[in-house]
C-alpha cells in the first residue's frame, strides 16, 4: 500500500528538481580535462575496487572526479575513501536523499556523470543522476525502466561483471568523442 505513494512523491521530488535545474549544455570534450562524477553501490567490495581503479585511471590522465557510494543499511565502522549514503539518509516518505553529502555533491556541476551500479538499480541512485548537474550522464540500461535519466545505456547483460561493463563504456566513449 506505501509502495505506490513512496513512488508518487519520490517522482514528484524528482521533477521538482529537474523543473528548478538550469539547461544542459554539452561540456564534455575528449582532449580537454573534464569532471566526472561516479555513483556507485558501496556494498559490493569487487566493484569498489575496480571503481577505485577507474577514478585513478582518470585521475592520471588529468580529470577531476567525485564519487558518492550508496550503501544501505548503517556505515558505522565503514570507513571509504569517498562520500557515502545510506539507507537511513533517505525521506522516510518519498525515499529521496536527504542528507548533506547528498545536497552537496547534486549542486556541483560535473562534466560527466557515470551510475556505475550495474547490479541493481537503486532510486537513490537514480535519483542523484537525474538532479545532479552533469552535462553528459551515462549509465545502466535496465529493460524494466521506463525514464532513464541518462544520454549513454549500456546494457549490462544477465550476469554483470564490472570489469566488463567498465571496459565497454571506456570503449563506447572514445568511438562516440
Amino acid at each position: 500500500m506505501l509502495g505506490p505513494l513512496r513512488t508518487y512523491f519520490f517522482e514528484l521530488e524528482k521533477k521538482k528538481r529537474i523543473n528548478e535545474a538550469p539547461l544542459r549544455s554539452p561540456h564534455y570534450k575528449k582532449d580537454r580535462q573534464n569532471h566526472f562524477a561516479l555513483l556507485l553501490d558501496a556494498g559490493q567490495p569487487d566493484d569498489r575496487s575496480e571503481v577505485m581503479a577507474l577514478a585513478e585511471k582518470l585521475r592520471r590522465e588529468g580529470h577531476r572526479v567525485k564519487i558518492l557510494g550508496f550503501i544501505e543499511g548503517k556505515t558505522e565502522g565503514i570507513n571509504m575513501p569517498f562520500d557515502l549514503i545510506t539507507s537511513a539518509d533517505l525521506s522516510r516518505v518519498s525515499g529521496v536523499p536527504k542528507s548533506g553529502i547528498a545536497e552537496a555533491f547534486a549542486a556541483q556541476t560535473f562534466d560527466v556523470l557515470i551510475n556505475l551500479s550495474i547490479r541493481r538499480n537503486y532510486p537513490a541512485l537514480d535519483y542523484m543522476s537525474t538532479v545532479t548537474h552533469a552535462s553528459f550522464r551515462i549509465g545502466p540500461w535496465y529493460p524494466h525502466q521506463s525514464k532513464s535519466p541518462y544520454d549513454l545505456c549500456l546494457d549490462t547483460g544477465p550476469n554483470p561483471v564490472m570489469k566488463d561493463w567498465v571496459r565497454e563504456l571506456l570503449h563506447t566513449l572514445q568511438k562516440i568523442y
